[in-house]
């Protein structure tokens, strides 16, 4: 957002502070030639007034023309060398460019002048981060909780950079820090709940994410994550309410109404799983979300055939054979009359295809990346 602004040497006048809000409230609206229009009738008048040029530098921005915006910004920073808000616009830009080295300069400097803003330390982290310097954005955000130790905000995203690379120990140390220091803070404690969860202690896991339940029960996450939790410990029918609750918050949680299935499965309500799966409503591409589940059902029902056709639709939606374990080429290739063995044969490929997948970092920034290829195509 921009900041109203003052001229050197004085106040703006309020004629000047109202045009300054209206531009900023059509930038707002997206209407980007009005906004440039107003501060460029400002900057006629008032030459002086910084914050028209990073209006005009911002607006330009929206339409992503980072270049011109660039221009404008610099004439902000002529008038005004210490004004932070065109050092981050500036910096966003010339992250836009690709010139990661400028951006994170422009975003140290404004650090230095107005050290409160976090949105400048995650996004200095997260360059260095995604430039593969992990141990410089380390290095980077314990210096500065070195600086500000009551900084919650910093130890979520030393945390984040912790977890994404594997080092769940050390994640864990600072979120813990993070909830005694806010203990309020929700997010913090659903974190630390999925830290906990990761390493499979599903006791403390429930504990930590019942603190962020009640902190923030609107949230259909943390109902997923508890409700893991909670699987984890044989809890199904509380597990089955907080996947239900996780799903009615979010409809397109669809991972959530599968697990409930599944959790009223393992409850002996094998026809009451069955009819809910059978009720969503799934785009094609989603279709292979619940054929294995509706296979492990049929399994338990005894229903081997019908257990057997599902768990092939779901070996064949796998996205290439290269993709495919040994196992479950195996099965696919399998031309047994015996359902009952065959089942069990898919049931354990499939099995350790998912556990290979959820154990293996790799295979997950693999899966997730093929999903966001998905929803893009």
């Amino acid at each position: 957002m921009l900041e109203a602004g003052r001229r050197r040497g004085g106040e703006q006048r309020p004629a000047v502070a109202q045009a300054m809000q209206a531009g900023i409230e059509a930038l707002k609206g997206k209407n980007v030639d009005d906004a440039i229009n107003i501060f460029a009738t400002i900057l006629e008048e008032n030459p002086g007034i910084a914050n028209a040029h990073v209006g005009i530098g911002r607006a330009f921005a929206s339409e992503g023309d980072h270049s011109k915006a660039l221009e404008h910004f610099q004439e902000a920073l002529n008038i005004n060398p210490e004004l932070a808000s065109a050092l981050m616009a500036s910096g966003q830009s010339h992250e836009e460019l690709g010139e990661t080295d400028q951006a994170i300069s422009d975003y140290e400097e404004a650090l230095t002048i107005d050290p409160a803003l976090s949105r400048g330390q995650s996004r200095v982290a997260r360059l260095l981060e995604k430039e593969d310097r992990v141990d410089d954005a380390e290095r980077y955000l314990l210096s500065a909780i070195a600086r500000g130790p009551q900084d919650v905000s910093l130890r979520m995203l030393l945390a984040g950079v912790y977890g994404r690379s594997e080092r769940h120990d050390e994640a864990e140390k600072q979120l813990v820090r993070a909830t005694e220091l806010k203990p309020d803070l929700w997010v913090a404690q659903f974190q630390l709940g999925r830290s906990i969860l990761r390493r499979k202690d599903f006791v403390g896991a429930e504990k930590a994410l019942n603190k962020a339940l009640e902190l923030a029960r609107d949230k259909p996450m943390i109902h997923y994550a508890l409700a893991s939790a909670q699987v984890g410990q044989e809890k199904f029918a509380e597990a089955a309410k907080h996947y239900g609750d996780a799903y009615r918050l979010n409809p397109k949680m669809l991972r959530a109404a599968v697990d409930q299935s599944v959790c009223k499965s393992r409850l002996g309500k094998n026809k009451e799983a069955l009819e809910d799966l059978q009720k969503l409503k799934l785009a094609p591409r989603q279709k292979a979300l619940v054929q294995k589940p509706i296979g492990d059902i049929y399994l338990a029902m005894e229903k081997f055939p019908e257990a057997v056709e599902f768990y092939r639709a779901a070996a064949l939606n796998t996205k290439s054979e290269e993709a495919r374990s040994e196992a479950l080429q195996a099965a696919l290739d399998n031309t047994s009359d015996d359902a009952k063995e065959l089942a069990m044969e898919f049931k354990s490929a499939l099995d350790d295809r998912a556990a290979a997948i959820r154990d293996d970092p790799s295979a997950r920034r693999e899966k997730r990346s093929g999903r966001r290829m998905n929803r893009a195509s």
